[in-house]
């Protein structure tokens, strides 16, 4: 080992000669020894690793080792692209490091005693690079930051090759291995990346305090009447700056569920919260700073959180309160980045002065052209810094268990954790009692939303509801109360969905016979439904079934043209006629109380998580009869519709081919664009639909529109990241027929003929275009094209990549045309000439775009 590290180090200091040329050697020396798996990326490392936690699962009590690694993990996909840039070496550094650390994963699958010794080590690296930083923005703008993060990587590189070569050895004796401490074992790398990553940590930090004098607030100066002012850059005055970071957060319509919530809330209903003693011992901070109360599906969480919520708002007022609705049948509010996002943007709004932390992160974000918040600006983090900087907060979280598992743990380990730093920081979460939420708060103050708790607010829910009845008769109205509170058991849903069943009756006798055949048990309630459902007109039927196909699979609700849109869609026919389109009262009528309109967003909605969970349970097969049964849904067969559906929505004539549609005369065509991979790849394998899909992408022109318009209609940063995410998804889906594939030239092609195309169209549209368009920056743009660049390299394809971009700068006037709005292509041909190896070439074209720029 010690010959291995003299020749990696070429001496005693990796100093001696370049980083550049030190990693082309060990390159060279990797391919002498005919090892070619150097184009790894962090997915394959994760594939790795998930075979290797299936082979040596960790204990219940212990987190996996994946977890346990994440902060390695983070590190390197942070810093890798700035490594990349700045390291003229192909293949790139970050690929040489996940190549090597996947290759070690391998080796720990071989057996427990090489298990133990990998975990060891990378545990090992994980503590040492495991800071709390995030100064990846200055990476490529400080020349001393550079330099010293190329040394960490360098030397994660070296101890990776080093450890892989010695177990690799015949003569390595693992026993004394696994016997002698680690540190003992491998002390020199030990110590040269801890050195390394200290230097790394030290010069980040100066640099970052540089920058952050430069952008903080000037100190007090005296104006001329005497008093004392406080002067701030022009492009941080209070109002200017909130609208900006808003507008980088974008946090969505946090609001929308607390309002829709408050509208069916009864007056004086939930006071019962406020009177429990461990909600006053929480908010008087005589207990832990979080409580988590809990209860069964349809016991009325989300209007006692919304109650909460209101409570604290207007009698507490002087401590802002910030809130989130997870909601599992909305992507977009079911993540742990949402939630952070949220809460980020309500305390923005809520501040009087902004963090900043905050404020920092957004001028770090537009300097390098993000003009979105994104996964590399470190979320979690940051969020985590902005409520260590606030004063005094309380934390609504509604539905926690709607979110995925993973996340679930994310959001409860990082809140948690804040909130013992700081007890002012309030927690107070609402669940169903799952065991990933019991695991982490079942040790805390709680409080059980049971059938006593609650009884008293269906009570007085009923006493209000019971007058929209249709009888007058007071001994009749006082029998109905009697006989759903009774039934009801605690179950405030049940409660709600009987009064609105009686409230459609036309007349006393229907609403009593209704009342007599009104069952116990909520399942039994939504049995009940479809039953009723199933005796409607075979008209009736099929457009119930529809709804529930749409309104339960898509991916976020849909609003009413756009709902309207898609339930003309005919299956047997495979169009969209327009004569079979629903009116919204026949809609509402059909499917009432099941699903639900909400005016405010004018959208569809579940009426509530339980009718999703009825609908896919397959054992009410044999409760109900053949004819309910039939409205009951099948996931896979789902998606296997509304992927036939979008695609032939996005074959149509005049939208094919084209970029800026009217959302008027095309309302399916924004879901259509961005979900109808989602769509494909969780459907069923069917070879029609197979077929369906091979037209759609046999026209390049088509295939361009589509990526075109997803970049235009992405709400999310880096839309090209999620497009080829579902790209790979679709690969997958597609290998189902026996025929394996990979992304081709073409698929390539695609992706840079799409930026082509969406320069021409912004270009257009600043020219008097109508409508407002989502530009994407020249940073974005960069960072999809070192992306191709690598696709193209381990394709075999570069020289291709590179024809088409020149092709492209020839017919837009030259290298030398001089037009500011085309140097990114000609940066991009030079991260190109660059993956070529091609640097002399490659530096000359970016020094003409930035003359170009500086025009």
């Amino acid at each position: 080992m010690h010959e291995e590290r003299v020749e990696m180090y070429l001496g005693d200091e990796p100093k001696v000669l370049p980083v550049d040329t030190l990693l082309q050697k060990y390159v060279n020396k990797l391919q002498s020894t005919g090892n070619c798996c150097l184009g790894a990326n962090v997915e394959d490392l994760m594939n790795e690793i998930e075979l290797l936690e299936y082979y040596y699962p960790s204990n219940s009590n212990s987190p996996c080792f994946s977890r346990k690694i994440a902060p390695l993990i983070d590190f390197l996909t942070i810093c890798g692209p700035a490594v990349d840039m700045m390291s003229q070496c192909y293949p790139a550094p970050s690929a040489l490091v996940w190549s090597a650390t996947k290759t070690l994963v391998e080796i720990g699958r071989t057996s427990i005693r090489f298990y133990q010794l990998v975990s060891k080590i990378l545990l090992k690296m994980t503590n040492i690079v495991d800071i709390s930083v995030h100064y990846e923005v200055i990476f490529g703008s400080d020349p001393r930051v550079s330099k010293a993060l190329t040394d960490v990587y360098f030397e994660i590189l070296v101890f990776l090759g080093s450890v892989r070569a010695a177990l690799c050895k015949d003569t390595f004796k693992l026993e004394r291995t696994v016997l002698k401490s680690l540190d003992a074992e491998f002390t020199y790398h030990v110590r040269r990346l801890s050195k390394a990553v200290k230097i790394f940590f030290q010069e980040a930090t100066l640099a970052y305090e540089q920058y952050t004098e430069s952008c903080a607030v000037k100190q007090p100066q005296a104006s001329e009447n005497g008093v004392m002012e406080i002067s701030f850059p022009p492009e941080n005055k209070d109002a200017d700056i909130r609208t900006k970071v808003m507008t980088w957060l974008y946090p969505g319509d946090y609001y929308e569920s607390l309002h829709q919530a408050c509208a069916k809330r009864s007056a004086n209903t939930g006071q019962w919260l406020f009177t429990d003693t461990s909600f006053q011992n929480w908010l008087n901070g005589l207990s832990d700073s979080v409580l988590w109360c809990y209860g069964s599906p349809g016991c009325g969480k989300t209007i006692l959180s919304a109650t909460a919520i209101q409570y604290l708002q207007n009698y507490y007022g002087s401590i802002p309160t910030v809130y989130f609705h997870c909601s599992s049948t909305d992507k977009l509010k079911q993540s742990q980045e949402s939630l952070y996002i949220s809460l980020l943007g309500q305390i923005t709004a809520q501040a009087t002065n902004i963090p900043q932390a905050l404020i920092s992160a957004y001028l770090f974000a537009e300097r390098y052209g993000r003009c979105r918040i994104s996964v590399a600006d470190r979320i979690p983090e940051l969020l985590a810094e902005v409520l260590r900087a606030l004063p005094a907060l309380n934390i609504v979280i509604d539905g926690l268990d709607e979110c995925e598992c993973e996340d679930v743990l994310g959001i409860l380990r990082l809140l948690n954790g804040i909130s013992r730093d700081r007890n002012s920081i309030r927690l107070l979460f609402f669940s169903r009692d799952i065991l990933p939420v019991r695991k982490e708060l079942g040790m805390l103050p709680s409080v059980h939303i049971n059938t006593n708790a609650v009884q008293s607010d269906i009570e007085e829910y009923l006493r209000e509801a019971i007058e929209a009845l249709p009888c007058t008769e007071s001994h009749l109205k006082q029998y109905v109360y009697n006989v759903l509170s009774q039934k009801a058991a605690g179950m405030f849903l049940f409660a709600r969905l009987g009064m609105e069943t009686l409230q459609a009756t036309f007349s006393t006798q229907d609403m009593l016979a209704s009342l007599d055949r009104l069952p116990t048990g909520l399942y039994n309630v939504y049995g009940q439904i479809l039953e009723r459902l199933a005796s409607k007109p075979l008209a009736n039927q099929f457009l119930a079934r529809r709804i529930f196909h749409w309104v339960c699979r898509t991916s976020r609700p849909l609003n009413w043209l756009e709902l309207q849109c898609a339930l003309s869609w005919d299956e047997e026919r495979m169009i969209f006629d327009g004569n079979a389109a629903p009116s919204k009262d026949s809609v509402l009528e059909v499917c009432c109380p099941l699903v639900e309109y909400r005016p405010e967003s004018d959208a569809f909605h579940l009426g509530h998580l339980s009718v999703y969970e009825y609908l896919h349970d397959r054992s009410n097969f044999t409760l109900l009869s053949p004819q309910a049964a039939g409205f009951l849904l099948e996931e896979k067969y789902s998606h296997l519709g509304l992927a036939q559906a979008t695609l032939t929505y996005l074959s149509k004539s005049g939208i094919a081919e084209s970029i800026n549609l009217n959302s008027q005369q095309y309302p399916l065509a924004k879901y259509a664009t961005e979900n109808w991979c989602y769509h494909l790849s969780l459907s069923v394998y069917d070879f029609k639909l197979h077929r369906q899909y091979e037209k759609f992408v046999a026209s390049q022109t088509r295939r361009s529109a589509w990526i075109t318009r997803s970049l235009l209609s992405e709400d999310l940063p880096f839309p090209m990241h999620r497009i080829a995410k579902l790209q790979r998804l679709v690969q997958t889906w597609t290998n189902q027929s026996g025929t394996l594939g990979k992304q081709t030239a073409e698929d390539l092609m695609d992706i840079q003929k799409a930026l082509f195309r969406l320069d021409d169209f912004i270009q257009s549209q600043r020219r008097g275009g109508p409508g407002s368009i989502n530009i994407i920056s020249n940073f974005e743009r960069s960072m999809i094209i070192r992306d191709l660049a690598r696709l193209y390299t381990m394709s075999g394809q570069i020289d291709m990549g590179v024809r088409v971009f020149e092709e492209e700068i020839t017919k837009t006037g030259g290298t030398n045309s001089g037009k500011a709005s085309k140097a990114w292509l000609l940066n991009s041909l030079g991260i190109l000439y660059d993956q070529q190896g091609r640097f002399r070439l490659a530096e000359a074209i970016q020094r003409q775009a930035l003359a170009v720029q500086l025009r």
